[in-house]
């Protein structure tokens, strides 16, 4: 039975590319032109109604918007975010998101703030190149760049606004001198977390 009270996860299923270790569902956004990705998002936010209203959902504490890779929507993800807070029992504490690197824009950062999102989890996973390119993860130029851009958007020691910046070890070409490399250099950015996921 689902309590009146009920945290929130939504999946976005559209990434640039294709991470040889996920097994998270998603097809290319690429093949998904702003129309297509507004016929999604309407078909999402109606199935949310109808099973918020199916259980009977009075309090949305948490939410949740993982994939996939939400910020592959752009300024597109802010239809979402209206229709959230059009919801009376949307009220979250802690609003969470996740984002790639190669994705990520100020365009999204800003309609992610305007939206309510209160914690951003970027998806780095390492810094080393030969493992990024061996799993066929994009954006590896682009790391400090954007790491920097989310730092000015949730910035650090900041109590209602959160950074979370994973890593993934056991990648090919990976190893503890490497690990221990990545998190030093994230730590230059001041991060509220640091997830150590493993892809074995």
């Amino acid at each position: 039975m689902i309590s009146p009270k009920t945290s929130l996860y939504i999946h976005i299923p559209f990434c640039a590319s294709f991470c040889d270790y996920c097994d998270f569902y998603s097809v290319s956004a690429n093949s998904y032109n702003d129309e297509k990705i507004k016929t999604f998002l309407s078909a999402l936010i109606t199935d949310i109604k109808s099973q918020i209203d199916f259980f009977s959902v009075e309090e949305i504490p948490t939410c949740y918007i993982g994939g996939g890779t939400p910020s592959v929507l752009g300024k597109n993800i802010g239809i979402l975010f209206d229709a959230l807070k059009a919801l009376p029992s949307f009220s979250p504490s802690e609003f969470t998101i996740e984002a790639n690197p190669e994705s990520l824009s100020e365009k999204f950062l800003e309609t992610c703030i305007e939206g309510g999102v209160n914690r951003l989890s970027l998806g780095v996973q390492t810094f080393h190149e030969p493992s990024r390119l061996a799993v066929n993860r994009q954006g590896g130029t682009l790391l400090n760049e954007r790491l920097t851009l989310a730092s000015r958007f949730f910035p650090p020691n900041q109590e209602d606004k959160t950074l979370s910046v994973d890593l993934v070890t056991g990648l090919p070409f990976n190893n503890e001198k490497i690990v221990l490399e990545d998190i030093k250099r994230i730590l230059g950015f001041a991060p509220s977390y640091i997830p150590l996921q493993s892809c074995h």
